[in-house]
């Protein structure tokens, strides 16, 4: 049988040994252990941070962070920089405006 073979070498390297026709069913100790620790660090951190997520919300829940969306909402505000009145601004947009003749 002269037809090249094409497992695991290319045509012009010739047939393949026994250990190339194992490889795709096998795997070393190292391949094994990389593996593993890649496994065990994703799964990990998946149940870690879900974890935290649930706790999270569940304190949330209990602290009563989802009673009053409105009163949260307006906590942020206060005389000096009441409801509704833009009071930010950028370095240097009061320049801007004092050239554009803006208040």
């Amino acid at each position: 049988n002269n037809e090249p073979v094409l497992i695991g070498r290319t045509a012009l390297e010739g047939r393949p040994t026994n250990k190339d026709r194992r490889r795709g069913g096998t795997m070393s100790i190292l391949d094994f252990f990389v593996f593993s620790t890649v496994n065990v660090i994703l799964i990990g951190s998946v149940v870690v941070f879900g974890g935290a997520a649930v706790f999270a919300l569940s304190w949330a829940v209990r602290d009563g962070q989802f009673q009053n969306f409105e009163r949260g909402a307006r906590s942020i505000f206060d005389p000096a920089e009441p409801i509704g009145e833009a009071t930010d601004r950028f370095p240097d947009s009061a320049e801007m405006e004092m050239k554009n003749g803006g208040s």
